[in-house]
């Protein structure tokens, strides 16, 4: 397997009770409200209301998925849906949860009924980390789901693919439809099929969410009120044209300093930059996220912009690219991040 996306949900606001804002630039589908709330570690989570979901970027298409979050409800009076596994448009696999605690999985969109689990036991109020691996197929199709670590359900020989493709590529999460209802996520991971690191279920993780503490390296961008750069970066949530800094050179470089990881980060999944921005000139400008670790750089492809409309681009660094192994704390802690001008 390979890690594909993490979430933590700690950059949307640090009120719990408001309205998130900029998840949308990460994610697509919301139909409901989304709520800054209290994390299920520390820090925030994201309570979705009001048949809202929120979907992930599509990723190459894999048959196998694996993905973990932090799930809390307040209450449930019907069996509800909590995660779905798309092809395109077209729900491959979806997760309820009902009154009673137990889960139940599904070809399609609430469809078929492939199985129930035993010993889930979610309780209203109570935080619990789900786990759950799918292979999309139409007769070899498993699945298989985790609470807090344990084994709950375990299914062979399935028909898991609903769209017919034998494929998934996106990853979303659902909420109650009653209105009153919050369904609240935090530590947020999807992993698929390919690499040869994380290669199974990663067990109950925490995300967390840095931001920039000092300019290092290359400073090249231009801060909107001067002084220092990193510091036009740090507002959570994001502010828009507030406070930023801008380019216009292809190959311009910002390098920025982080605190370093706390003491419960023992070992280290992967890690993801997430840079928020627009264009706002004709010519199209796109923003590469940049990685510096023990002086070997390496940058993504880069996203493209949209003049007056802010995006994120998020990009996961699995492995240290000075090392190609998994990240140390001790090179985590000395790396720089920052963004590039393509």
């Amino acid at each position: 397997m390979a890690l594909r996306w993490i979430d933590g949900f700690e950059s949307y606001g640090v009120t719990n009770g408001n309205t998130a804002v900029g998840v949308l630039n990460k994610y697509t589908n919301n139909f409901g409200t989304l709520t800054v709330r209290a994390g299920r570690l520390g820090g925030h989570a994201l309570s979705l209301s009001g048949s809202a979901n929120i979907v992930t970027p599509a990723f190459t298409a894999n048959d196998t998925w694996i993905t973990g979050f932090g799930f809390r409800y307040s209450q449930v009076a019907s069996e509800q849906e909590i995660l779905i596994l798309n092809d395109g448009s077209t729900v491959q696999f979806s997760l309820t949860y009902q009154p009673n605690g137990e889960m139940r999985v599904y070809r399609g969109d609430f469809n078929h009924l492939l199985g129930t689990t035993s010993g889930a036991r979610l309780r209203a109020g109570v935080w619990a980390y789900i786990e759950v691996k799918v292979k999309i197929h139409g007769s070899t199709g498993t699945v298989d789901v985790k609470v807090n670590g344990v084994s709950v359900l375990s299914l062979t020989s399935q028909n898991t693919d609903q769209a017919g493709t034998i494929q998934a590529t996106k990853v979303g999460l659902v909420s109650s439809s009653a209105g009153g209802d919050l369904d609240t996520f935090d530590d947020f991971y999807v992993c698929d099929k390919s690499g040869s690191n994380n290669t199974t279920f990663l067990g109950p993780q925490k995300v967390t969410t840095l931001f920039p503490t000092s300019d290092h390296g290359t400073n090249q961008w231009t801060p909107n009120a001067g002084g220092t750069h990193y510091n036009r970066l740090t507002d959570n949530p994001n502010d828009g044209s507030t406070t930023y800094l801008s380019d216009a050179t292809s190959g311009d470089t910002e390098e920025f300093g982080y605190a370093s990881t706390g003491s419960e980060v023992t070992s280290i999944k992967g890690v993801q930059i997430n840079t928020v921005f627009e264009t706002d000139s004709g010519t199209a400008f796109s923003v590469k996220n940049h990685v510096n670790s023990g002086g070997t750089s390496s940058d993504d492809a880069g996203t493209a912009g949209t003049n007056g409309t802010y995006t994120t681009a998020s990009r996961l660094v699995e492995t240290d690219p000075n090392t190609s192994a998994l990240w140390t704390k001790t090179n985590l802690d000395a790396s720089l991040f920052g963004v590039k001008t393509a």
